[in-house]
């Protein structure tokens, strides 16, 4: 699982405007695994090998909000880039540091869904080349049920991957055990500021 912390940054920045509070992403990664097995039926379960936060150490983005200790409790490696200030914003090493994580895990042999949690086109060609060398691509993003026909996710990245998710449609879901784990996905604020501390 391959994080574009700025986009989660963006997704968090929509749900705290609303109150919902900050996103644990242990949930998260329980959500996603119950996605893919529900599309895939020829396997009993999948895990996470593998989760990776990559975010730019010097770009000044005070909405990359996850500290340290949340990436810790949830198994994710934080990937900070080194980022030129004049560059532009998807030529400034994130996108090439998680691309070439994702290239490693694919020609390991150890993985059979890489899961991008992103939306921008720069990751397109990633997408295809995985799926050339037999690792399906799955794309989660939380576009509001208000702005899915106005979404900015770009419809090359859409068309490259194997599966696209839409983890913030689980919240109007009609099962109520995808309710529930959308519900689970957030840290209310005063859980926020215990765990802070």
């Amino acid at each position: 699982m391959l994080y574009d912390s700025a986009y989660l940054a963006t997704v968090q920045d929509y749900y705290t405007q609303r109150g919902r509070g900050q996103f644990a992403l242990q949930p998260l990664h329980h959500l996603l695994e119950q996605a893919v097995q529900h599309t895939e039926k020829g396997y009993n379960s999948y895990r996470i090998i593998f989760a990776g936060w990559y975010a730019g150490s010097s770009d000044g983005d005070t909405r990359l909000w996850l500290p340290q200790r949340e990436l810790l409790f949830a198994g994710i490696t934080a990937r900070w880039v080194l980022l030129d200030a004049t560059a532009p914003t998807d030529q400034r090493g994130v996108a090439v540091t998680l691309a070439s994580d994702a290239l490693e895990l694919a020609l390991s042999g150890r993985v059979d869904v890489v899961v991008l949690v992103a939306d921008g086109a720069y990751l397109t060609e990633l997408a295809r080349t995985l799926t050339r060398h037999g690792v399906r691509v799955l794309l989660a993003h939380a576009t509001p049920r208000e702005q899915l026909a106005t979404t900015l996710l770009d419809r090359r990245l859409r068309d490259a991957c194997s599966y696209v998710v839409n983890f913030a449609q689980f919240e109007h879901a009609a099962e109520r055990h995808w309710q529930a784990l959308f519900q689970g996905l957030f840290r209310p604020p005063h859980e926020m500021q215990e765990h802070a501390e």
